[in-house]
């Protein structure tokens, strides 16, 4: 009889068997901090899942718009900010002839696709309110997604959704300033990635963000002050843990796509056009700047409604309990001053900050909240409802364009 075996060799499992190996002493807190840092990107499927639903329910939304578009395109309006573009676009030299066409097609986005539109279709006033339409669809799809993921009761999505869609800024900006109103749901969009990218280091958050940023640059003068903005405020997001060279580098992902286009636009303008670097800011197009005092703006009749809207975003900061948010919303408003004060924005963009001041309080929702906190969210999304009338109703552009589409 052979010996019995050793203790070594009982103890090795046979070939091919399944080995398990206990790690509940080594694993779990490594699991536990993975876990609960990647806890708010869990939910972000679609909405609705299939891509054709996604599509629809954007159809869907941009149906109201459409109809303003069309409705507004038979009546006899004043004279919009569409008109405006479109007169700047037929004075450019499209023949190639002359290189001044490089500094004058600024923004070149929003011009390029304004130089197409009323080539292939007569007027183009129409077109560039559907192209509008269109993008409100997108964009209110987007923020409903959004909500969605933050598993916010249905009562309170359809009250944020008529805060930021069902007023007449919106419509507005959607039909008759359709270059602004891309340019700010792409910055809408974007800070949405944006906060997922400094928060919890969703990489591809961070370089969408980015591109957005950019497009909003590219559509409008008004984008440039918008990033600027988003560029002040990406450190402030960033958990306070984090290392300082992270911050940096968060900026540098926001920021690089812009910078780049920028970059590359300045060079050519100073290649072939401008000889003087001062004449940089003059090729941008600006408006004439202001010689109001940032007082005047923030107390005029459209300036009211636009704090008031700094201070609805303020709140859900608090209702929240993220206090820092507050500097960072009083970085966009104050971007919006800026850019008025220095011409880039015109007394009818206001809406594009009511817009963008919305889309922060959304980002601001957190995934897990109290029940207070969600119906707090729902007061102060009810008062930016009225908020968004009283701006309408405060700026002359827009009750003008009213009263020409809905005659008495």
């Amino acid at each position: 009889m052979g010996s019995p075996p050793s203790r070594t060799e009982t103890s090795q499992p046979p070939t091919g068997a399944l080995v398990l190996v206990p790690t509940a002493q080594v694993v779990p807190r490594e699991r536990g901090r993975r876990a609960a840092r990647l806890r708010p990107l869990a939910h972000l499927s679609p909405f609705p899942q299939a891509a054709w639903a996604r599509w629809a329910l954007r159809a869907a939304f941009a149906l109201p718009y459409l109809a303003v578009a069309v409705w507004g395109s038979r009546m006899p309006l004043p004279s919009s900010p569409i008109d405006r573009v479109i007169a700047n676009v037929g004075k450019l030299d499209w023949s190639g002839s002359s290189l001044k066409l490089i500094g004058e097609l600024y923004p070149p986005l929003a011009d390029l696709v304004t130089a197409l539109l009323t080539i292939t279709f007569p007027g183009g006033e129409l077109a560039l309110g559907i192209v509008g339409a269109l993008a409100a669809g997108f964009f209110v799809q987007e923020m409903l997604q959004f909500l969605v993921r933050r598993r916010m009761p249905g009562t309170v999505i359809a009250v944020l959704i008529l805060a930021v869609a069902a007023n007449p800024i919106t419509f507005y900006l959607a039909t008759q300033f359709s270059s602004l109103f891309v340019a700010s749901a792409l910055f809408g969009i974007g800070l949405l990635d944006m906060l997922r990218f400094a928060r919890w280091d969703a990489t591809r958050s961070g370089f969408r963000a980015g591109l957005l940023f950019m497009s909003a640059a590219l559509t409008s003068r008004v984008g440039i002050a918008l990033v600027l903005a988003a560029a002040a405020t990406a450190p402030v997001l960033v958990p306070r843990r984090s290392a300082a060279r992270m911050r940096v580098a968060v900026v540098v992902v926001l920021l690089f796509p812009t910078v780049a286009a920028f970059v590359t636009w300045v060079l050519l303008e100073l290649a072939f056009r401008a000889r003087d670097p001062g004449q940089l800011f003059a090729a941008l197009g600006t408006n004439a700047p202001t010689h109001a005092t940032a007082w005047q703006l923030i107390t005029s009749n459209g300036g009211i409604p636009i704090a008031a809207s700094l201070l609805a975003a303020c709140v859900v900061a608090l209702i929240l309990r993220r206090p820092i948010a507050i500097a960072v919303a009083a970085i966009v408003y104050a971007s919006h001053i800026i850019a008025m004060l220095l011409g880039l924005a015109s007394g009818d963009s206001a809406g594009a900050t009511f817009l963008t001041m919305t889309a922060f309080s959304f980002a601001l929702i957190p995934t897990v909240r109290s029940r207070g906190a969600t119906v707090g969210i729902g007061l102060v999304a009810a008062v930016q409802i009225g908020i968004g009338w009283w701006l309408a109703f405060s700026t002359p552009a827009v009750v003008e364009w009213m009263r020409a589409l809905l005659p008495a």
